[in-house]
């Protein structure tokens, strides 16, 4: 399968996030390497975003735990 068939299974499956869905069609009008740029520029702030939501809720659940004794 080449890589404009797996755009489009991608596009095709009713499992697909209507978010990645338009952010494909969206980022098919754009320079390749813009968008792969892009996309790990935004893998890179949500990966950091989701490590620092979970420490969050550890701490949290830790405060919770000392709490009840």
């Amino acid at each position: 399968m080449n890589i404009d068939q797996d755009i489009e299974a991608i596009l095709n499956d009713p499992s697909t996030s209507h978010w990645l869905r338009d952010a494909l069609k969206a980022a098919m009008h754009r320079d390749p390497v813009d968008v792969a740029n892009d996309a790990e520029t935004l893998a890179i702030i949500f990966a950091k975003r989701a490590a620092e939501q979970t420490a969050q809720a550890m701490a949290l659940l830790a405060v919770q735990r000392a709490a009840r004794g």
